[in-house]
């Protein structure tokens, strides 16, 4: 798989090379032709995007980043990158899943997606009216749909991947990015906690922190340590996670805290 994919990048740029050429030499030749020439590197697109979701289905997005790099030889950080829009873009399929052993963490922006879809709008009509020049103004509304069905698949990678009791088993989650799956009994402590500074998923020494909108309100300690599964973190071990959920009450109830 790995030849395929560096076979099907090579002939991307060899087609890319030879259209630049031959219209060097011939100026009439359509400009779309070019476009032909992309095809390779559109199937190489799809089968790192088919291998990911395969992939995340049967474990993680964060595992599923790390199992496809080594795999195809692409650099990490330019596949987490990559595979963090893909796995965007899938959330906007996916349904949120319904029940009492779910608790949700997606509420503090719900009202930013409402800002953002509508000055999406405004901005689309506004692009349309002053901008002259046709093709730009396709390009330009291009990149804004993108940008906001990117920002939509982040609060529905939220909402439906919700933190979770069932049973004997707790998982908190922070979308498709970061996961932690531990026991009931491995909780040495649960309970309400200080909102913090910083908007960014952190680890500080021993400390998880995943905020939502720089908010956090519940604080679990573990009494062994717990290895979590993130997409840029890795898989460092924690024994305490500060995290954000709609329902805390309802939450820490169910632990029994």
């Amino acid at each position: 798989m790995r030849f395929l994919i560096r076979a099907l990048v090579a002939l991307t740029i060899i087609g890319e090379i030879t259209f630049v050429v031959l219209v060097s030499t011939n100026p009439e030749l359509p400009r779309l032709l070019g476009l032909v020439a992309l095809i390779p590197l559109a199937v190489a697109i799809a089968i790192m995007a088919f291998l990911l979701i395969s992939k995340a289905r049967a474990s993680s997005w964060a595992q599923a980043v790390r199992e496809t790099s080594t795999e195809l030889g692409v650099p990490r950080v330019a596949l987490r990158i990559w595979g963090t829009e893909i796995a965007y873009m899938h959330s906007l399929l996916r349904r949120r899943p319904k029940g009492d052993d779910y608790f949700g963490a997606h509420s503090p922006l719900t009202p930013v997606v409402w800002i953002f879809g509508f000055l999406s709008i405004v901005e689309a009509v506004l692009v349309h009216m002053l901008v002259p020049i046709v093709w730009l103004r396709w390009v330009i509304l291009i990149l804004s749909v993108y940008a906001m069905l990117v920002f939509i698949g982040f609060y529905r990678s939220l909402s439906t991947n919700p933190h979770r009791i069932r049973a004997n088993i707790v998982d908190i989650n922070s979308g498709v990015r970061c996961r932690i799956h531990t026991t009931a009994e491995n909780i040495a402590h649960a309970g309400r906690c200080m909102p913090g500074e910083g908007g960014s998923v952190a680890l500080k020494e021993d400390t998880l922190r995943i905020p939502v909108l720089s908010q956090v309100n519940t604080v679990v300690e573990f009494k062994e340590e717990v290895r979590i599964d993130d997409m840029v973190l890795g898989t460092p071990m924690i024994k305490k996670v500060e995290f954000y959920v709609d329902d805390r009450g309802a939450f820490l109830k169910q632990l029994g805290a």
